[in-house]
């Protein structure tokens, strides 16, 4: 065999290698990620919807519009978004398929396609980048449609969408430096999977908001209430004494109600429990007067009139204290133009706690928060979700608040501390009814329904706290003078730019997990750990890993030499012989 027919076997054998490469990698997707939270690989949740026949029966095709004219650092996005609808793809097979689209690629139709986008429910994003020293804005809508056999056209928006301009009406652009790509590409599996989970899901629930006894508006808890509606349906809700206007949902929220709750309404959402119905308890036991703090300077915090609703709540193994919770760990206010901490509202980091529904969030922001007592009953299990820092301690009511608490110093906290108070919790088991011994009301005992004592297995969320889940509101005049209401985010501080909070994320995670629905829950809370340089060790080990630089290539090749050597010196005396 000669040289040349050597070189064209081995020519041969690398091309088939190559072919035989492509071909298995074309039927199985397979990479190695060394990623500690494993950010470049679909969680074990995501796939197994991928897989699940039952679920994906019909073919899911995504749109994506985020293609033509991009600046540099949206195409690191583009790029992302390509490979994780490739990774959804290997998993999902012939049921997954996507498209890259430039919806200005025809300018005939140009505005035909933005107008059929926005109706769809995408929003388009002006991005404003300096490319070669001019400054260039583009219209953007920088989302998908993901489309489905039976019509759906579901909007899954990656690049938020831009802010308008209240006088003109005419969006504000957003400066490329000021968008967060990798906090987006990171959002990108969960911001995927949602959009399937609408297409194919079975297990839209219905959650109601109870009204009629002062509870949150909508437009006060409108962050959760728009992303519990991504996947459910939300209504308001008022009882008033209807025994059946439960019958409907799958779970209640009371949300901070202020007034009393009458005896019949306490009795249907006592039998709700019973028949299985899921309930989120969010009560403040104290009230606190914030006007007349913030004209004073002082208030008191007094026990709130709710018809004896703790009472209710004991029977079903947890007890809501009178009292007012503060934390060193605690959120900043702003007084005399500056920013100091206000104990009064605790911010709760979920590190000690091991739980799916707050692994990996931000810290939970309370504001004039209660403590629980978990109680020993039976058949119940109670899993702690929120608690306070190691320096916290409560004032039972009445007590006096005024801005003289920015002066108290965190030690007296540690002194006095009453450490890790419960403020949110799950419970979970047979609930006994609070009504099981009186029911010596007419009303009670000729209701439609059958009474039940004792519950099914069943779940309820309790929290010390209704203000959780209220984001603040924002007011401004248009160009006609008619004041604009807008709500604000639930998890941004509008005087602290630097904090950023987890309650939106964790009540719905919370409420899923209420539901006994898990899928999203991963996903939501997957984050990425940054871990910065340890400067002093960086400084302490510089001249090792220099010398490791410098002598272990020049080992290497000097093995590698005397290796070399030795083996021609091998080759050639073989060949005098």
């Amino acid at each position: 065999m000669n040289g040349t027919t050597k070189l064209a076997i081995q020519i041969v054998s690398v091309a088939l290698v190559v072919l035989l490469t492509n071909y298995i990698g074309s039927k199985k997707f397979f990479r190695v990620d060394l990623t500690e939270e494993k950010i470049h690989s679909l969680s074990e949740k995501t796939i197994d919807i991928l897989q699940n026949d039952s679920l994906i029966r019909d073919e899911l095709r995504f749109e994506v519009y985020l293609e033509g004219d991009l600046p540099p650092e949206l195409r690191k996005l583009q790029s992302a978004l390509q490979e994780k609808l490739s990774e959804l793809k290997a998993f999902g097979g012939a049921n997954i398929y996507y498209e890259f689209i430039d919806p200005a690629e025809d300018e005939t139709r140009k505005n035909e396609v933005y107008t059929q986008l926005y109706e769809f429910g995408l929003k388009p994003t002006k991005v404003t980048s300096i490319v070669g020293g001019t400054k260039k804005d583009n219209l953007l809508f920088g989302g998908i449609i993901l489309r489905t056999v039976d019509n759906k056209n579901i909007p899954i928006q990656i690049l938020g969408p831009s802010n308008l301009d209240p006088n003109s009406g005419i969006a504000i652009p957003v400066p490329i430096e000021l968008i967060p790509i990798e906090n987006l590409i990171n959002e990108l599996e969960y911001q995927l999977l949602e959009g399937i989970y609408k297409a194919v899901s079975p297990n839209r629930k219905k959650i109601g908001f109870l009204q009629g006894h002062g509870e949150l508006r909508e437009i006060q808890r409108y962050d959760v209430t728009y992303e519990l509606s991504k996947f459910h349906a939300v209504e308001d809700v008022e009882i008033k004494g209807r025994i059946n206007a439960l019958k409907s949902f799958d779970a209640l929220v009371i949300a901070k109600p202020t007034k009393p709750i009458s005896e019949k309404d306490k009795y249907i959402i006592d039998q709700f429990i019973m028949n299985g119905g899921k309930v989120a308890w969010l009560i403040d036991m104290v009230e606190v007067d914030i006007d007349s703090l913030n004209i004073n300077e002082e208030t008191f915090g007094l026990e709130r009139n709710l018809n004896d609703i703790d009472a209710q709540l004991f029977n079903y193994g947890v007890r809501f204290n009178k009292n007012l919770l503060i934390d060193v760990n605690s959120a900043k206010i702003p007084l005399g133009g500056n920013l100091y901490p206000w104990y009064y509202h605790p911010v709760m980091n979920s590190w000690r706690i091991k739980n799916s529904v707050v692994d990996n969030l931000d810290p939970i922001r309370l504001k004039y928060a209660g403590t629980l007592d978990l109680l020993k009953t039976e058949n119940i299990v109670k899993t702690p979700l929120l608690q306070s820092s190691e320096n916290a301690m409560t004032y039972k009511v009445p007590v006096r608040i005024n801005y003289q608490m920015i002066n108290l110093k965190p030690e007296a906290l540690k002194y006095n501390s009453q450490p890790y108070q419960v403020v949110a919790a799950m419970l979970s088991g047979t609930f006994k009814s609070s009504f099981r011994n009186r029911l010596t009301d007419t009303y009670f005992k000729n209701t439609p329904i059958k009474h039940k004592n004792e519950s099914i297995q069943n779940k309820m969320l309790v929290i010390s706290d209704g203000d959780i889940i209220q984001g603040e509101v924002d007011s401004f005049p248009n160009n006609k003078g008619v004041m604009i209401v807008r709500p604000m985010n639930i998890n941004y501080d509008r005087y602290d730019r630097a904090a950023t909070f987890g309650n939106k994320e964790f009540f719905v995670n919370a409420m899923e997990d209420l539901m006994g629905i898990d899928e999203l829950i991963p996903l939501r809370s997957k984050t990425i750990t940054l871990r910065p340089l340890d400067k002093a060790k960086v400084k302490r080990d510089r001249s090792f890993w220099k010398a490791i630089n410098v002598f272990v290539p020049i080992f290497v090749l000097v093995i590698f030499g005397l290796f070399y050597n030795y083996l021609r010196r091998r080759k050639f005396a073989r060949t005098r012989q």
